[in-house]
């Protein structure tokens, strides 16, 4: 039987999805409620698209496509494929030919598209088809009762003589604050700063996207550094539905102006110090080869355990749709 492709059914089609999403080390695995819940939650303006590829046996692969939320550049659009590792071998062409004339339709600039390091034979088969890799993500975890906070309480101390307060964004709520405003204030200015946000190449959905991601942050994971009333910085973290005490990490952000005072790491450290206290178990992340956060995260104790290539490909726009 060939490959059929059709459009995504949460209701037969979540439970394959949820199955084939913990084998990607960026996923994490997600359980059904999770991908329900982040179906749920896409901005119409990210144009997200989800597709079931099946064999006769069943559904063997599933597709997201949507417009790349971190990319500079106009016209960019991701794609994250899982796909059954017993399928057959012509699962990942039939695949890439649908995906690859979806995404000229729909007018994408560049495609880009995530695989394990690990998987050299399908890596081979994108390079052929003209993608090139563009950069390499580590994929790290610590195991929190691992976590070893005296050595970095100088660190919190420094920052607190400063006048910069650390603090969950429950004890913020508690005591009145609108931690919600402050740290969207935060997290503009961090991306204007790292993703030139603001200046004619960011795509407009995203500033929603991003007040959409705000609201969902959990309280009692997310941590803010104050200083003068004002959020300066900010670690946000995620429970991962698929393992007992398990945390995603979201975005740890320092403030243009304060950084080189060490924010960043003493706000690490102290998240990390509160969440074992807490009772959580483990925290995993993925982060950019060769960047200080990953160099970071290493000194705090997280092992390496995959990586991540991110490959990239120009496209030639067919015409859009009727």
């Amino acid at each position: 039987m060939a490959l059929n492709i059709r459009p995504f059914e949460p209701s037969p089609d979540l439970s394959g999805l949820s199955r084939l999403s913990a084998l990607d080390p960026l996923d994490v695995g997600r359980t059904e409620e999770e991908w329900s819940d982040l179906l749920q939650r896409f901005p119409p303006a990210a144009a997200a698209e989800i597709w079931t590829a099946e064999s006769a046996e069943g559904p063997t692969a599933f597709l997201i496509l949507m417009r790349s939320v971190w990319e500079v550049r106009d016209g960019g659009w991701t794609a994250r494929l899982h796909i059954d590792p017993d399928s057959p071998a012509g699962t990942l062409k039939g695949l890439w030919s649908f995906l690859h004339r979806r995404a000229r339709t729909l007018g994408a600039g560049f495609l880009n598209l995530s695989i394990r390091a690990d998987m050299q034979t399908r890596r081979d088969f994108l390079t052929k088809l003209g993608m090139v890799p563009v950069r390499r993500h580590a994929v790290s975890r610590i195991d929190l009762e691992d976590f070893r906070p005296g050595p970095w309480e100088p660190r919190i101390e420094t920052v607190s003589r400063q006048g910069i307060r650390l603090a969950t964004f429950r004890e913020l709520a508690d005591e009145g604050v609108d931690w919600a405003t402050l740290q969207e204030q935060a997290l503009e200015a961090v991306l204007a700063q790292e993703y030139r946000f603001g200046q004619g190449v960011r795509l407009p959905f995203e500033k929603y996207l991003r007040r959409l991601q705000t609201r969902s942050v959990h309280p009692e994971t997310g941590f803010g550094a104050l200083l003068d009333g004002r959020m300066v910085g900010f670690s946000r973290l995620h429970p991962a539905g698929i393992e007992p005490g398990l945390l995603r990490t979201g975005l740890t952000g320092v403030v243009q102006e304060h950084r080189g005072r060490r924010i960043g790491t003493a706000l690490k450290a102290y998240s990390l110090s509160r969440l074992k206290e807490d009772g959580w178990k483990a925290v995993q992340t993925d982060n950019p080869e060769d960047t200080s956060i990953l160099h970071l995260n290493l000194k705090l104790g997280f092992e390496r355990r995959s990586t991540v290539v991110e490959m990239a490909q120009t496209l030639q726009a067919l015409p859009a749709e009727a």
